[in-house]
């Protein structure tokens, strides 16, 4: 058993050893050392996590502040405008108005609407 750990030991470390030489080596000069460490700096890149998510708290904020201004626009065409019945009592009006006598062709349906509807809006919240 003590031959077998001290096989198997002997292996581990020649085949760790083959795995993990490295044959070329790279030469840096200063500068690209520099460059090197710093772009695969993980404090660093921490540091520019942390200075983005600031940035945007700082337009988080000020989205906060400002005012907001929202706009609709609505357009409606009406084939067939609606038509609605008014009440007997609108008779006794348009009596009044027209001498006691109900005009020719009157009838008790009355249209409000147009034909052709435009709306627009805006609102404002500070």
């Amino acid at each position: 058993m003590r031959n077998f750990v001290f096989i198997f030991a002997l292996l581990s470390c020649w085949q760790g050893n083959g795995l993990l030489a490295q044959e070329d080596k790279t030469t840096l000069s200063l500068v690209e050392a520099f460059n090197y460490a710093k772009e695969h700096d993980l404090t660093l890149a921490n540091a520019r996590m942390n200075i983005d998510d600031a940035e945007e708290q700082i337009i988080e904020s000020r989205a906060i502040g400002l005012p907001k201004l929202d706009g609709s626009v609505k357009y409606q065409h009406f084939f067939e405008v609606p038509t609605s019945v008014l009440p007997e009592a609108f008779d006794e009006i348009v009596k009044a108005g027209n001498n006691g006598m109900l005009p020719e062709g009157y009838t008790r349906q009355a249209q409000f609407a147009l034909r052709n509807n435009f709306d627009m809006g805006l609102n404002l919240n500070s």
